[in-house]
C-alpha cells in the first residue's frame, strides 16, 4: 500500500529543529537589538539630561568668548609680554596663512566641506577598521567639527566614552547649525591647543617661528597642524625627528588630495624644521621687571574702569592692548649691554676677594639663614631650630642661576644662601626728559631667580646727590665762579667729623663747577654748612627725592636714601632745564576692538611738570656735569668708550664702595645706572674696583654705545647740547681750578689772561684776599671760617667789577 503523504504541518524532525534555533536566534537578535536600541536612546537621553556634560544650546554657541590674553607692546612695535590665564590671541581668517586651514582640512577632516558635522564615511571606516581590525592608525574619525566642541566642552572625567562621544556629535552639528564653515575653521585655529600651555594659531606661530599667523609657509603651517594629533609626542623641540616626520605626512596627505602638487611636496619636505623657538612667560623676554610692575600698575588702573555693561576689565581674560613708552630696541641693548659688564664685573669681583670672601662670615650667614623663606616655612610647620640648621646641611637638587643660563645643582641650601649673597646685582632706568617717557627698565640681573626690582630699591647715593647741594648754593646766591679751597676741615659740632676726598689729596682753590666736576667732598661740605641742611632738603624734595634725607651735613656727601626712580626725576630736572618731569610708562590702553579706555597724551603729562630750578641754575651745573665728563670723575665716557655728542654726567660711590652709582644725560634722554650686592655689607675690597666709575658708568656707556651705533637711535645720544647763552657763559666763564687765590688778576696766566681782557683793564683791589700758605692744613674752625665769608664777598666785588655786573 501506498505511504501516505506526510500532513504539511507535519515537517521532518532535523527540519524543526533548525526552525527552533532559527526562531531562537531571531528572537535572541531582536532581544539584543531591542536592548542595545533602549541602552543607545537611554544613553542619548542621558546626554539630554546632562549625565555627560550640560548640552550647550544655539544661543551659547552663538556667543562663545575665549579667554584672551593681554598683550604688553612697546613705542617701536615690539611685542614685549603678555599677561594671561589661556595664552590666547585672537585673529580673524584674514590674518591666517590660507596653508594653515588647507594643512588642516587635508589632514583631519577630508571631507569637511561636505558633512554636518558628522562624517557618516569617516564613522564607517572607525567602526570597521578600528573596532573591527583593530587598525587604530586611521585616528578616531572626528570631525574638525567635533574635535572643536571637545576643546569648546572637554569632557568630564570619569564619564563613559561613548556618552562623551555622542555628546560631541550633538554639539558638533549644533556648531555647524550656528557658523559657517569658514566660521568653524576660524573658532577651531584660536581654540586648538598648541602645547606649553599656548592655544590659537597665532600665538603658536610667534612662539615656534617668531612670525605673525599670516606669514607662516607651507612647511611652517604642515609642522603646526601635524602638532594637532599629539601636541607632547610632536613637539618640535623636545622630539624633532617626530615632528618633522609627521609634517611630512601633512604634506603628503595634502599632496595626495591635490592641495599642493608634488614638486610643492618635495620642496617642502626638503626643507628643515626652522624653528625661531622662544619662550614667553612672566620672567622671560625682555623687560620682565618692567612688565611685573606694569601688571599691578594696570591692575589699579582697569579697577577704576568699567565696561559699558558695567563690567570689570580682566586683565588676564579681554585681550587689551597696553601700549608703553619702552623702546624694545634700546631695553635690548641695555640688558645685553648690562649682561656683558656684569659677567666680567662679577668675575673681578671675586677675584678680588679671593680666599676672604665677606659672604662666608658666619654671623651674615646665620640671619640670612633665619630670613629666608625656607626658614620661615619650617618655623610655621612648628620644626625646632636643630631639626631646620640641620636641614639647610642636606644636599638637595636645585635650579641655580649663572650668567651662562640656569642649571641644576645638588647643593645644601646653605650653599645656594652663600652663592646669592655673592653676586652683584644692577639696575638701569632711562627716558626721554622733554615727555616723561621711560624707555629702558631694567630691574636686575634675572627676574626668574631675583624677583626683587632693583629698580626700586633705596639705597644711599652717594656723589649723585652733589648736585642738589651745588643747586642749593647757586639759589642761596652764590656766584658759580666764587672759589673754594680744597682743604679739610674738622667740624667740631658734628663729632668732629672730616669729610676727605676719595683721592686721598688735597690743595687749590675751584670753582664751584670745578669742585662737582671733580667731586670734591671738602667743597660740598663747606657749601652745605654754609646753606644748611634744610634748604637742600627742600630743594632735593622739588626735583623729586623721595627717598630718606637724613638731616645731618653729611648728607652732602650722599647719605641720602634714593631709588633709581629718584635719581631720574633728579637729573631729569637738569636735563629739563628745571622742569622736573613727572615719569611715565603707560600711553594708552586699548579693547581687543582697538577702543581707547585709557590714555596719557604728551601735552596732559608736560602740564604735571613743575619748576624746581631756574633755567639758569640748571645750565650752570649743566656745564659743571659736562666738564665732569669731559675731564672729570666721568671722562671714561670719552676716553675708554669714545662717545660723542652733548654728555652731562655724575659718578656716585657709596660708603665702603657698597654701591656705585652714575647718572648722565644727553639733549633727549636721561638715564641712571647702580650696581652692588644684595647686602651693602658685601662690596668690593677697594675704591679702584667699586668706584661708580668702575661699576655703574659702564652699563650707562654700552647702552649709550649702542644707541649711536643705530643710526636711528643716534639722535637721542649724539646731538651736542645748544651753546649756554651769553649771560649764563659769562657767569661760568672762568678757571675751575687755580693753586691758589691769585694775587694778581692781570698777570701772565691770571684771570684776565683766562678771560681775555687786556692788562689794562682797571682791576678792582680785593681788601679781603689773602693768599693760602701751601702746607698749611689745620687751622682754628672759627678763624677759618671768618676769613673764609670775607674772601667770599672779596672776590664777588671782584667779579661784579671785571664783568660789569650791578
Amino acid at each position: 500500500m501506498p505511504s501516505r503523504p506526510a500532513h504539511p504541518r507535519h515537517k521532518p524532525a532535523s527540519r524543526r529543529g533548525y526552525s527552533a534555533i532559527n526562531r531562537r536566534l531571531l528572537k535572541g537578535i531582536g532581544l539584543v537589538t531591542a536592548t542595545v536600541t533602549g541602552l543607545f536612546l537611554l544613553l542619548l537621553a542621558g546626554v539630554y539630561w546632562g549625565w555627560f556634560g550640560p548640552l550647550p544650546g544655539r544661543e551659547e554657541l552663538s556667543a562663545i568668548r575665549h579667554h584672551e590674553a593681554t598683550e604688553v607692546w612697546a613705542s617701536d612695535g615690539e611685542l614685549l609680554g603678555k599677561y594671561y590665564l589661556e595664552n590666547r590671541v585672537l585673529v580673524d581668517m584674514a590674518h591666517i596663512s590660507p596653508w594653515v586651514p588647507k594643512a588642516l582640512v587635508a589632514t583631519e577632516d577630508a571631507r569637511f566641506f561636505t558633512h554636518r558635522g558628522i562624517d557618516l564615511t569617516g564613522t564607517a571606516r572607525v567602526i570597521v577598521r578600528t573596532l573591527l581590525f583593530g587598525d587604530r592608525r586611521q585616528g578616531g574619525g572626528s570631525t574638525i567639527s567635533q574635535q572643536l566642541a571637545k576643546n569648546l566642552f572637554p569632557r568630564e572625567k570619569g564619564g563613559m566614552l561613548l556618552g562623551q562621544k555622542l555628546r560631541e556629535m550633538i554639539i558638533a552639528t549644533r556648531l555647524e547649525k550656528a557658523y559657517d564653515k569658514e566660521g568653524l575653521l576660524h573658532l577651531y585655529l584660536n581654540t586648538v591647543p598648541f602645547g606649553d600651555n599656548i592655544f590659537g594659531i597665532e600665538v603658536a606661530a610667534r612662539r615656534y617661528f617668531g612670525v605673525s599667523a599670516s606669514r607662516l609657509q607651507l612647511h611652517e603651517a604642515a609642522l603646526l597642524v601635524g602638532m594637532l594629533k599629539a601636541n607632547t609626542a610632536y613637539h618640535p623641540v623636545r622630539h624633532p625627528d617626530r615632528a618633522l616626520q609627521r609634517r611630512n605626512t601633512v604634506l603628503a596627505r595634502m599632496a595626495s588630495q591635490g592641495v599642493i602638487n608634488e614638486e610643492e611636496k618635495k620642496r617642502a619636505q626638503s626643507l628643515p624644521l626652522g624653528l625661531r623657538y622662544s619662550r614667553e612667560g612672566h620672567d622671560a623676554g625682555l623687560a620682565t621687571y618692567f612688565r611685573e610692575h606694569l601688571r599691578m600698575e594696570a591692575g589699579n588702573i582697569l579697577d577704576t574702569l568699567r565696561k559699558p555693561g558695567g563690567e570689570r576689565y580682566g586683565l588676564y581674560t579681554d585681550g587689551l592692548r597696553i601700549y608703553t613708552t619702552i623702546h624694545a630696541g634700546m631695553q635690548r641693548l641695555a640688558e645685553e649691554g648690562m649682561s656683558r659688564h656684569m659677567v666680567a664685573l662679577q668675575t673681578a669681583f671675586e677675584k678680588e676677594w679671593g680666599k676672604d670672601k665677606p659672604w662666608e662670615e658666619e654671623a651674615l650667614l646665620r640671619r640670612a639663614m633665619q630670613q629666608s623663606p625656607r626658614w620661615k616655612e619650617a618655623e610655621g610647620a612648628g620644626l625646632e631650630e636643630a631639626e631646620i640648621r640641620k636641614q639647610f646641611g642636606e644636599p638637595v637638587d636645585m635650579q641655580v642661576f649663572t650668567w651662562q643660563g640656569p642649571v641644576n645643582r645638588k647643593w645644601t641650601p646653605m650653599d645656594s644662601i652663600r652663592y646669592a649673597l655673592s653676586l652683584l646685582h644692577a639696575g638701569i632706568l632711562a627716558g626721554d626728559p622733554s615727555t616723561g617717557a621711560i624707555r629702558v627698565w631694567v630691574g636686575g640681573i634675572s627676574q626668574q631667580f631675583f624677583p626683587y626690582d632693583q629698580v626700586k630699591a633705596q639705597r644711599q647715593a652717594g656723589s649723585v646727590f652733589k648736585p642738589v647741594v651745588y643747586a642749593a648754593a647757586l639759589e642761596a646766591g652764590f656766584d658759580p665762579c666764587d672759589y673754594f679751597e680744597d682743604l679739610e676741615v674738622t667740624y667740631g659740632e658734628y663729632q668732629d667729623w672730616t669729610p676727605r676726598n676719595a683721592a686721598q689729596t688735597n690743595g687749590g682753590v675751584y670753582t664751584l663747577a670745578g669742585a662737582l666736576a671733580h667731586s670734591l667732598n671738602t667743597v660740598t661740605a663747606a657749601l652745605i654748612m654754609e646753606t644748611g641742611v634744610d634748604p637742600v632738603i627742600d630743594l632735593a624734595r622739588k626735583m623729586g627725592v623721595r627717598g630718606r634725607l637724613p638731616d645731618k651735613p653729611s648728607l652732602a656727601l650722599g647719605t641720602a636714601e634714593m631709588d633709581l626712580f629718584d635719581a631720574l626725576r633728579l637729573y631729569g630736572t637738569l636735563a629739563n632745564e628745571g622742569l622736573t618731569p613727572e615719569w611715565y610708562y603707560i600711553e594708552r590702553i586699548e579693547t581687543s576692538a582697538g577702543e581707547v579706555v585709557y590714555a596719557r597724551t604728551v601735552e596732559a603729562q608736560k602740564a604735571t611738570f613743575k619748576r624746581s630750578l631756574s633755567p639758569e641754575h640748571a645750565l650752570v651745573l649743566r656745564h659743571a656735569l659736562e666738564m665732569a665728563v669731559d675731564s672729570g670723575t666721568a671722562m671714561a665716557l670719552r676716553t675708554t668708550y669714545g662717545l660723542r655728542g652733548g654728555l652731562a654726567g655724575k659718578t656716585g660711590t657709596t660708603q665702603d664702595h657698597a654701591d656705585g652709582w652714575f647718572a648722565g644725560y644727553s639733549p633727549h634722554l636721561v638715564a641712571v645706572a647702580r650696581v652692588g650686592a644684595a647686602l651693602p655689607v658685601i662690596h668690593f675690597r677697594t675704591l679702584r674696583s667699586g668706584s661708580g666709575a668702575r661699576t655703574a658708568l659702564p652699563l650707562f656707556a654700552r647702552l649709550w654705545t649702542g644707541c649711536q651705533a643705530d643710526p636711528a637711535l643716534r639722535p637721542l645720544v649724539a646731538t651736542p647740547f645748544a651753546p649756554l647763552p651769553e649771560h649764563v657763559w659769562a657767569e661760568v666763564n672762568c678757571p675751575p681750578y687755580l693753586e691758589d687765590y691769585p694775587e694778581l688778576a692781570g698777570e701772565p696766566g691770571g684771570l684776565l689772561d683766562f678771560l681775555g681782557l687786556g692788562a689794562d683793564t682797571e682791576i678792582r683791589e680785593d681788601p679781603g684776599y689773602r693768599p693760602s700758605e701751601l702746607g698749611e692744613k689745620m687751622r682754628k674752625e672759627q678763624e677759618k671760617r671768618k676769613k673764609k665769608e670775607a674772601r667770599r664777598e672779596a672776590w664777588r666785588s671782584f667779579w661784579d667789577g671785571v664783568l660789569g655786573r650791578d
